[in-house]
């Protein structure tokens, strides 16, 4: 079977896109021994990087833009600074993320690296008089795949250039207008870089014999493609968690059947369209526990609360660190991780607070038991996956109260048989079960203290997250998508 994956990652470039349904989707089906083509409609100067740190490198990649560019490069090959021509005499910087380049003692040149690694060129910026003039992006296979041309600090021109550095595309960043000659259609002017994307996608997909399944991300562009689609085959439509903007134009009778995330983006999808047998949800990550039982069993001395908001009021996160203070007053041995989309000053006072009351193991308040408390106390921002994943393996309970959990970490908890507390019923948390559904935040003080101390509760609590993960592993997961291939055929 030969799946066709149409992603949106266009804020990806050189960074692997975090918590994406369709990067987790290639994955499940290359797992399962599927072929998968990733059909790639943004411009990625740094492809072959995201899709090694994706692990998608065996999937079959058709990009817009080589076909556009008259690219046929496959191998990584990044220019090094030796590979380009510099001005005699220019002197070069080495600084965090950039290289800066100058000549005569004026700034000539600023180079950026990689985001991820800072070991590749990523972007240069060329300076006349201290303003920006061009920018030369670089593509990871050997060569200048654009050039952003800047007047008075504006800009005014995008070229998209071959590798032997001829103009493939010309776009007029003032109008829009995008002018090009390209083998497979006679029309050289398109109203934009949008209606020239759409017009290769719709050549690629119409010389496909057998074009198999497609599935569609619920991106911008995406949305605007589905409205014009035109060919006989159907498409399968893919919603991220939560994204209900996005949900509320999602009537279209060109979509063959939907895919949610959640019981919840089930219920809002279905006030959108007029059939609601065409949604389904299939939680996007799969939870193939990584650990045996009872790994992090109580016998580790340091009991680690996991605790992530992305939406939370701050009245309401108020209480939450009120609770939380408390038990770390009366338990030396137990750590907070806050991770917080919004971190509030506030809530740092509340800790700062409280830390000038903090005992050490004797009873006395002193300069190492409030920095200890302030210690055991960490407030972060937004984590990626990886770190993430670190923090859930050493975490004792996972405390999730927004009204859309994060499903990303509720995966987690279930692949590392952590106990979870929230708010609301989803397809990682059976209430009383592995883990607890509470009816309101104020109830935490009373739910909590179990899951750190009570070992036969937290036992029974990892057994049950084992036998629940199996309901939403890889081999779950892949038999609800055919269970929807097989009715699109149908």
């Amino acid at each position: 079977m030969k799946i066709h994956i149409i992603p949106d990652w266009h804020h990806a470039n050189a960074v692997v896109p975090q918590f994406n349904d369709s990067r987790y989707q290639a994955q499940l089906f290359l797992s399962q021994g599927q072929t998968v083509e990733l059909v790639v409609l943004d411009f990625l100067p740094q492809l072959r990087l995201l899709l090694a740190d994706a692990q998608l490198e065996s999937a079959n990649v058709w990009s817009a833009f080589d076909q556009l560019q008259h690219i046929d490069l496959k191998a990584q090959l990044p220019l090094v600074l030796a590979d380009l021509s510099w001005p005699t005499g220019a002197l070069f910087v080495r600084l965090k993320g950039q290289i800066l380049v100058t000549v005569n003692q004026q700034h000539y040149a600023t180079v950026y690296l990689t985001p991820k690694t800072d070991a590749a060129l990523d972007h240069i910026d060329l300076y006349e008089a201290d303003h920006l003039i061009q920018r030369l992006v670089l593509d990871d296979r050997g060569f200048v795949s654009q050039v952003l041309t800047f007047e008075q600090d504006n800009l005014v021109r995008r070229d998209y250039l071959t590798p032997s550095g001829q103009v493939a595309i010309q776009e007029d960043c003032l109008t829009g207008q995008v002018t090009t000659q390209q083998n497979w259609t006679t029309q050289t002017q398109f109203d934009n870089i949008n209606s020239l994307v759409k017009a290769v996608l719709k050549s690629h997909l119409r010389a496909i014999p057998d074009l198999g399944n497609v599935i569609m991300a619920s991106g911008e562009l995406n949305r605007e493609i589905i409205q014009d689609w035109s060919l006989d085959q159907s498409v399968i439509m893919s919603w991220p968690a939560n994204d209900w903007q996005a949900i509320e134009s999602g009537e279209n009778d060109k979509v063959s059947f939907n895919v949610v995330q959640t019981l919840a983006d089930q219920e809002h999808l279905s006030q959108q369209l007029p059939n609601h047998a065409n949604i389904s949800t299939i939680p996007a990550f799969p939870t193939d526990n990584k650990v045996e039982l009872v790994s992090n069993d109580m016998t580790h001395p340091i009991k680690t609360i996991y605790w992530a908001t992305k939406s939370m009021a701050l009245a309401d996160q108020k209480v939450v660190v009120s609770e939380l203070i408390n038990i770390l007053q009366n338990d030396l041995n137990t750590v907070i991780i806050f991770e917080s989309t919004m971190p509030y000053p506030e809530i740092q006072a509340m800790v700062e607070q409280a830390s000038l009351s903090a005992k050490n193991e004797h009873g006395l308040i002193d300069d190492d038991s409030q920095a200890a408390f302030k210690v055991r106390f960490q407030i972060v921002t937004r984590q990626n996956e990886i770190k993430r994943q670190q923090l859930m393996a050493q975490a004792r309970v996972l405390v999730d109260l927004d009204e859309q959990p994060d499903q990303f970490l509720q995966s987690l908890a279930l692949t590392f048989s952590v106990p979870q507390i929230n708010l609301v019923a989803t397809a990682y948390l059976l209430p009383q079960e592995n883990g607890q559904q509470l009816a309101a935040i104020t109830d935490l003080q009373d739910v909590l203290p179990m899951y750190l101390n009570d070992q036969d509760k937290f036992n029974q609590t990892q057994r049950a997250a084992r036998e629940l993960a199996k309901e939403t592993n890889s081999e779950m997961l892949w038999i609800k998508w055919q269970q929807i291939f097989n009715k699109v055929k149908s």
